[in-house]
């Protein structure tokens, strides 16, 4: 057996068999309820244990692969740090720093005398020390997008804000467990950390709101781009380069140190100001941000793609996040196949980790490792005295819907990673534009894209214009991974998932993945002329999507959604 571990923000762990196909996979932040956990998922760790009935003894014989290379001597202190129990609460370190005199603590301590980083884990989660392995950031996030895309051989590009020192990847994968590194891109030129500097200008967070960023920018007309940001970085021959109005000014060095690199992040920070001087429309910032990001992440994945001949692209890493992003991908490059794996942040380093371990140990892979995202553990239903349920028709789904109730929909195991994919959802009628304001008030969230539409597998193409791939192989859509255009003919019937450039992000919903939704949805369809409805995250803002029943019906109880259906039956209290 094979255990996967993420230890940083979005903390998580995995389980994979033998042959590396996943058998549970879960982020801390649904047990911690912090959002983006940083430090140890050593409250999912416990549920994995407990619901897969793991013993001591099946934990000395499983391997334990470590997603980052934490067992350097410069990074020994933020292991220490991240294992530390006491440091288990929302440290948002990437916002507002280190904590005064934390490191200086930490260095100074006697418990960090002598620290080892492979006993430290051993300790913490009861793994033999002569398994334990760390894997290196980015190779991590490379065999997370290569191995579930079932792809034989496959381009694969990485992207996020840092990781061991790096920024991103791009490789040659193929199903033999061969691997062609042919770039490693450096963190001074991090794309993440450029679309994170204009996040924070607009007073969101850092590794959190960046999708808001997303949805701003769709509200600016395209056409109109100036390119403010076309001095900052270039991209020549799939090499990423600062142009020279920023690697040569002293002011983004230190003065003794003028050989060295300009400090990156001073370097974004003045570009997104100059841009900003530049325009007194927030949306344009965004606009500008996102089409620059574009037009480099497409010139270098362009490049590689033609220089070695692989019309197979898999992507995985925090930038991937931007599904307006994949989308452009997908229309400028025309790959045979394009996968991003669902949990493309740090929080699929865990399942990455494994599968990049199993491959340098030469151990063969599985050809299916995922076959969905439901991974996470079942839900745990409430003891509530008084509760009743009462068994629901996906007819009675679908009048709720037309109704225009707000539903909280809970079933079966959690989903790994970022989306809600109807198994922990709220459902509603995206016939009105209106919907997005009165979610966004019930949720008190501050969203600048619409809702997502879930859609059945069949109603696919009758709704969105494109046709889907192979069924045998994984789509995009059926994670909410990217963006796609909405016929016409759907413009004023579902506004309130059209975004303002008529595309939508869809969830391609089969019957296996939810049989009551799925069957409701058809009704909709057939009666309603309504093939799709609104499916977003079961969660308030700032906080993680729900787990259990408790807490979906603690949201029942504040307003949050009208009705609450759990496991094909209606809650009452």
């Amino acid at each position: 057996m094979h255990i996967g571990i993420t230890l940083g923000h979005d903390s998580s762990i995995a389980v994979c068999d033998s042959t590396g196909k996943v058998i549970w996979a879960a982020s801390e932040e649904r047990f911690s309820r912090l959002k983006g956990h940083l430090g140890a998922p050593f409250l999912a760790f416990s549920a994995m244990k407990s619901e897969l009935g793991l013993s001591q003894e099946d934990l000395n014989s499983s391997y334990f692969w470590v997603g980052g290379e934490f067992d350097s001597p410069d990074e020994s202190w933020i292991l220490f740090l991240l294992l530390n129990h006491e440091c288990q609460v929302n440290l948002d370190i990437f916002n507002l720093g280190m904590p005064p005199g934390l490191l200086t603590k930490i260095l100074t301590s006697d418990k960090f005398k002598g620290f080892s980083a492979k006993s430290a884990i051993s300790k913490a989660f009861g793994a033999n020390v002569n398994r334990i392995v760390f894997i290196n950031h980015h190779d991590a996030h490379a065999a997370s997008a290569f191995w579930p895309s079932e792809q034989e051989d496959s381009l694969v590009v990485t992207l996020d804000g840092s990781g061991d020192g790096e920024s991103g990847t791009v490789s040659i994968m193929n199903r033999t467990g061969k691997k062609l590194v042919t770039s490693r891109i450096p963190e001074y030129l991090s794309l993440g950390h450029l679309y994170s500097e204009v996040t924070k200008r607009y007073g969101f967070k850092e590794s959190r709101h960046e999708g808001k960023i997303t949805g701003l920018a769709g509200s600016f007309p395209r056409e109109q781009i100036r390119g403010l940001f076309d001095d900052l970085l270039k991209c020549k021959h799939g090499t990423l380069r600062l142009k020279s109005r920023y690697l040569y000014d002293p002011r983004l060095r230190d003065r003794l140190e003028i050989w060295k690199r300009p400090n990156h992040r001073k370097a974004f920070h003045l570009a997104v100001a100059r841009a900003e001087s530049a325009t007194q429309n927030f949306a344009e910032l965004a606009a500008e941000a996102q089409v620059f990001l574009e037009k480099i992440v497409v010139g270098l994945v362009g490049h590689y793609k033609k220089t070695t001949g692989l019309e197979n692209i898999s992507l995985a890493g925090g930038v991937f996040s931007n599904v307006s992003l994949n989308a452009r991908i997908r229309e400028m490059l025309s790959p045979e196949q394009l996968y991003v794996f669902p949990n493309m942040g740090d929080g699929g380093l865990s399942v990455g980790a494994i599968w990049e371990g199993m491959r340098l140990s030469r151990i063969p892979i599985n050809p299916r490792v995922v076959d969905d995202i439901y991974l996470g553990d079942n839900l745990v239903e409430s003891q509530s005295p008084g509760l009743k349920r009462r068994p629901i028709e996906p007819k009675t789904l679908a009048d709720l819907v037309v109704d225009e109730k707000i539903v909280g929909l809970v079933t079966g195991r959690m989903e790994f990673g970022p989306r809600a994919l109807c198994h922990r959802s709220i459902i509603a009628n995206p016939s009105k534009q209106s919907i997005n304001a009165v979610l966004n008030a019930r949720l008190r969230r501050t969203e600048f894209m619409p809702f997502a539409p879930v859609v059945r597998d069949v109603d696919f193409e009758k709704v969105f214009e494109g046709s889907l791939p192979d069924s045998r192989l994984p789509s995009n859509f059926s994670f909410m991974t990217e963006t796609i255009k909405v016929r016409s003919y759907w413009a004023d019937k579902i506004p309130g998932v059209i975004h303002v450039d008529a595309t939508a992000r869809p969830q391609l919903l089969r019957r296996i993945d939810n049989q009551l939704l799925y069957d409701a949805l058809g009704i909709l369809a057939s009666k309603f002329n309504l093939p799709v409805a609104i499916n977003t995250s079961f969660n308030t803002h700032e906080e993680p999507i729900i787990r259990t029943e408790d807490e979906a019906i603690l949201e029942l109880t504040r307003g949050k959604i009208d009705v609450l259906i759990s496991n094909e039956s209606i809650l009452e209290l």
